[in-house]
């Protein structure tokens, strides 16, 4: 157990040293996963139609992009605001983060960002965005309330970031899923007919 152990530490004073740098490097690495989880689930669940997996680079930059600015940036901010205003009082923390930062900062800013970066007009993003909030802030609040009690209970603050992001692999898949629902069918579509013009012929 030392090799966990050491490992642990050296993370917790790097990110004690450089917050925002190790909260942006740990993001970057658990949403890349996430979203890479997300279009194989994607592709697996689908009704089989002989179409090869084909990786979204676009989709996945977006994601990671979005997820290393927000979380090394003012996420990470918001952790230490939270420990300066709230101190030893995790329900408060997790509350205010889950119903404030989650439903009306994290989500909206997500799918802004995601849809801006995938190809999205602003319109297009905002549409979506208000066409999928009640679901995605619904889904958030329900998830992290319980894991940010826990968080902010247990965890100490250099590694808060960590375990959020950690968590996040699971958040973030289903989010992933759920704002990319429409662009996995599109894009299914434009596959299918490409190859057909060509002159392809899918397996049944």
């Amino acid at each position: 157990m030392r090799g966990p152990r050491s490992l642990g530490s050296t993370y917790a004073r790097l990110s004690d040293a450089h917050p925002h740098k190790v909260a942006s490097a740990t993001a970057c690495s658990v949403l890349g996963a996430s979203d890479a989880t997300a279009q194989l689930i994607s592709h697996h669940s689908s009704p089989p139609d002989g179409r090869p997996f084909s990786f979204d680079w676009q989709r996945w930059r977006a994601l990671v992009i979005w997820g290393t600015a927000f979380y090394g940036g003012p996420c990470r901010h918001f952790y230490m605001l939270y420990d300066r205003w709230f101190g030893n009082a995790p329900l408060i923390k997790a509350a205010v983060d889950v119903f404030g930062n989650g439903a009306f900062i994290v989500v909206p800013s997500f799918y802004l960002t995601t849809g801006l970066l995938k190809g999205q007009t602003l319109a297009e993003a905002g549409r979506q965005l208000s066409e999928e909030w009640v679901t995605a802030a619904s889904g958030t609040v329900a998830f992290w309330l319980p894991a940010c009690s826990l968080n902010f209970a247990f965890v100490p603050p250099h590694s808060r970031i960590l375990v959020i992001t950690a968590m996040s692999l699971l958040h973030k898949t289903w989010l992933s899923l759920l704002s990319n629902e429409g662009r996995v069918r599109a894009r299914g579509r434009d596959i299918v007919e490409t190859a057909q013009q060509g002159g392809a012929v899918l397996a049944p």
